[in-house]
């Protein structure tokens, strides 16, 4: 049988039609699980679910009512969704017919047809290993490739009936594995991310999801787990996670300021740094936001107009003052591996000290340039007059004017010790 999506029937070959012919009216066109036990449309709706979301092979048995003859048809099968080479067409459910009444030969030569066909199906999908357990968790069914992923991981060599916690040599896991197999038993489908193997050799990731196995009676009688190696996508994010603590390693102990890496379409790739401690902002909020709901207008329009001239691989440095703050903005391109800028570094700066100090040392300049002025003007009248009186004193014979020079030289004096007395005022001044 062929469904679509939604689980509406689309085809069903002879066989089914002449062994259900007492369904109601044609199945086609119509949504199968109207012909289900109401018990089994939770049980259906869920095997559809998981199937059309994991692209997976799911088991799914139910039970048909035959209100003819007061009869109970049970159905074993499996659904998986139904591909062509490009497209995913819809869901096919293979269904083995387990009332007896097919006689041996025929059933046996059916069951042998079903089994390989299903087992072709189990085996298709790239990537994903399954394999069921029994209660005593014992091989029921194993794909090629779990095969040798045990034999890679744990050196054994499993086939049919074989128990699986015998084969894992690793307490720990063994431990987990037992767990999550008594959840699948108690009945419980979930999805578990696990790591298994050696830890002196090679640990490998895996994403789980388990499978209660239901007999005709709706009891549980063993599990399936459908497995995919997560090992690499694992690796990536770690080696991501390791990058990340680097880099905010080398932003934590920027401690007057931020780096951000910021792509092209001026989205934050990453920022950090202990300047934004100052304004009590948590950086990672700002990872994958457009700058410009993260900055100030004025620090955004600047970069966004310097683009253009960054991505010709130029640097681009400009200062910004933000509330009392002053920081100086250095922009420099980064290269992908095509050697095309798709990236750029910001590194923001606080220089307030700096400047500060810049305008102090402006202000001393001032200073010294008015003493110097005061030197070289102010104090040259009163030396010049004192050495003119003293010349006066010296060539007046007769003494006659003396006590005249004598308060003039006074004044003269007094005058210069003024003008020195500003010049040390002016030097002691912040």
């Amino acid at each position: 049988m062929v469904l679509d999506f939604e689980g509406k029937c689309i085809y069903t070959n002879d066989t089914f039609n002449k062994k259900y012919s007492f369904f109601h009216h044609s199945l086609v066109e119509d949504f199968f699980c109207k012909n289900l036990q109401e018990q089994d449309i939770q049980k259906y709706n869920h095997a559809l679910k998981e199937c059309t979301q994991s692209d997976t092979t799911v088991p799914l048995n139910v039970c048909k009512y035959n209100e003819i003859d007061a009869s109970y048809y049970y159905i074993k099968g499996e659904i998986a969704t139904l591909k062509n080479i490009d497209d995913t067409l819809g869901i096919i459910y293979i269904i083995q017919e387990i009332t007896q009444e097919l006689d041996n030969s025929t059933h046996h030569k059916n069951l042998h047809n079903i089994n390989q066909l299903l087992n072709a199906i189990l085996e298709s999908p790239k990537g994903v290993i399954i394999f069921s357990l029994d209660t005593n968790y014992n091989y029921l069914y194993f794909t090629n490739m779990h095969r040798e992923i045990m034999k890679n991981i744990w050196g054994v060599d499993i086939e049919i009936g074989t128990n699986m916690l015998d084969c894992i040599h690793h307490q720990r896991d063994k431990t987990r594995a037992k767990n999550n197999f008594d959840r699948a038993l108690r009945g419980e489908y979930f999805v578990e991310q696990e790591e298994y193997g050696d830890e002196k050799l090679l640990r490998t990731h895996w994403e789980d999801r388990y499978s209660p196995i239901f007999n005709q009676n709706n009891e549980v009688i063993g599990l399936t787990v459908f497995v995919t190696d997560i090992t690499e996508q694992k690796r990536a994010q770690q080696s991501i996670k390791d990058s990340e603590r680097k880099l905010d390693l080398l932003a934590n102990n920027f401690p007057y300021g931020s780096i951000s890496l910021i792509d092209t379409d001026l989205k934050f790739l990453y920022t950090g740094g202990a300047g934004y401690k100052d304004y009590g902002l948590n950086p990672k909020e700002f990872i994958g936001k457009h700058i410009k709901d993260v900055l100030e207008a004025s620090l955004y329009i600047r970069i966004r107009d310097s683009l253009a001239y960054i991505r010709q691989g130029n640097s681009f440095s400009f200062e910004i003052t933000y509330g009392s703050r002053i920081y100086q903005n250095s922009l420099q391109p980064v290269y992908n591996q095509e050697n095309i800028i798709d990236s750029f570094v910001l590194v923001a700066s606080d220089i307030t000290e700096i400047k500060n100090n810049e305008l102090k040392i402006m202000a001393q300049n001032e200073k010294l340039k008015k003493i110097a002025w005061q030197q070289s003007h102010e104090v040259r009248k009163p030396v010049a007059n004192i050495l003119g009186l003293i010349t006066l004193i010296q060539i007046d014979q007769e003494k006659i004017h003396d006590e005249t020079y004598l308060n003039y030289l006074k004044y003269a004096t007094e005058e210069l010790d003024e003008i020195i007395h500003s010049i040390v005022r002016a030097t002691d001044e912040d």
